[in-house]
């Protein structure tokens, strides 16, 4: 097991009763404390660097053009009998244990430009019942800053009476890889199993041999592309949400399809996308931004996303071999990101891309596993984008757009 970082403990727990009033202290302890957010000036991160897609939504909280979008939010539903003290004592170790929930963003200039390590601000505790209307509490909640100088750009908050948790942290924090292992984490912990430290996922920037790939590969995709498919922020799709689950039975058919065809059903559901951007623009091609997750780092918890964007002609089956090749030529240079590329490497187009697509393995609450204890799980966002599709495979085939 990894040492663990010399972060002061007891991890501090912050009550509020049933009139509001502010009761601070230490968990597992009856004596009073100062219960804050504050830098720890002797355990800074050498060199940080921050992932191009991180600074981009960090970019867009600190203007104001998506301070709504970046927000994730997880609420969990506990079974009546469960241990509150268990929740605390569990959340506490998985802050103590999760490198990434002791860091702020650093902020120069109104522009994000690393990290620094701070204690981390305290659990929540209500004492009186759930809010009335609890739809409203969650999205105000979403709309509350979180990125506040030297403090963590998350909160918690637990209702013991309530059997509810909530989580909400700003996406540039961890990625969707990191957001289910820090929950799953914290369950295997009111199981009893434990868990190793967690430390930080690093972005690793691109070395030349990657930048001179990736501009071969480019260069070769889109010079000659003009992506006319675009959707303004007029398109009447803008603000809607649609959901559609397949089912498990259509998925099996998919899966044997893309067998005979010799792909997946990862590039099927990239095609079928691309066809229907392309079918809704009139356009011979369109260009998708890929969500990629980056090279695996086992026993990390942070932000390792890219945006790769990969073209996607008009066509039947018999394209799918061709984006096939394509889609695995991207998971060798995920590191790039549009600042890394020569500027005649893409075209003078309207950008953004057409649309983006996300690929998901699982919804959150299939990926973390099923408990005994957890009526449910629910991931709350607001995804940003003018259109985006998201495919989770498991259970049941779900489509978001």
């Amino acid at each position: 097991m990894p040492a663990l970082p010399s972060r002061p403990s007891p991890y501090p727990i912050r009550r509020l009763g049933s009139r509001g009033e502010l009761k601070t202290g230490l968990a597992g302890s009856s004596g009073q404390g100062k219960a804050s957010c504050m830098p720890l000036m002797n355990e800074s991160v050498p060199a940080p660097v921050l992932a191009p897609l991180q600074r981009v939504m960090l970019r867009d909280s600190l203007d104001g053009s998506g301070r709504d979008s970046h927000v994730e939010q997880v609420e969990i539903r506990f079974s009546p009998t469960i241990d509150p003290d268990k929740v605390i004592t569990a959340w506490r170790d998985t802050v103590e244990h999760t490198a990434a929930l002791g860091i702020a963003f650093l902020i120069e200039d109104g522009m994000p430009s690393g990290w620094e390590d701070v204690l981390p601000c305290p659990l929540s505790l209500q004492d009186g019942p759930l809010p009335g209307c609890w739809e409203s509490w969650l999205e105000e909640d979403r709309h509350r800053p979180l990125l506040l100088p030297h403090e963590v750009p998350w909160r918690a908050v637990f209702w013991p009476a309530g059997d509810r948790f909530v989580w909400t942290f700003h996406h540039a924090l961890l990625d969707g890889r990191s957001i289910t292992r820090v929950v799953r984490v914290l369950l295997d912990r009111l199981e009893g199993i434990s868990s190793d430290h967690l430390s930080l996922s690093r972005w690793r920037t691109p070395d030349e041999e990657t930048k001179a790939l990736a501009d071969h590969l480019f260069r070769q995709s889109f010079v000659p592309q003009v992506n006319s498919g675009s959707f303004g922020p007029g398109h009447p799709l803008t603000g809607v949400t649609a959901i559609r689950c397949l089912g498990e039975d259509y998925l099996k058919c998919l899966e044997t399809r893309a067998v005979d065809l010799d792909t997946t059903v990862p590039t099927i559901l990239i095609w079928a996308w691309g066809q229907a951007v392309i079918e809704m623009s009139g356009a011979d091609s369109t260009i998708l931004e890929q969500v990629r997750a980056g090279a695996p780092q086992p026993g990390t918890a942070g932000f390792t996303m890219a945006l790769l964007p990969v073209e996607i002609p008009r066509g039947g089956h018999a394209t799918l071999r061709e984006l096939r090749t394509r889609l695995l030529e991207l998971r060798r240079i995920e590191s790039m990101a549009p600042e890394d590329f020569p500027p005649s490497v893409f075209p003078d187009v309207d950008g953004p891309w057409s649309s983006v697509i996300m690929i998901e393995r699982g919804t959150p609450e299939h990926l973390i596993g099923k408990r005994a204890f957890v009526e449910s799980i629910s991931l709350h966002e607001a995804k940003g984008g003018s259109l985006m599709a998201t495919a989770f495979l498991q259970p049941d085939l779900r489509l978001e757009v």
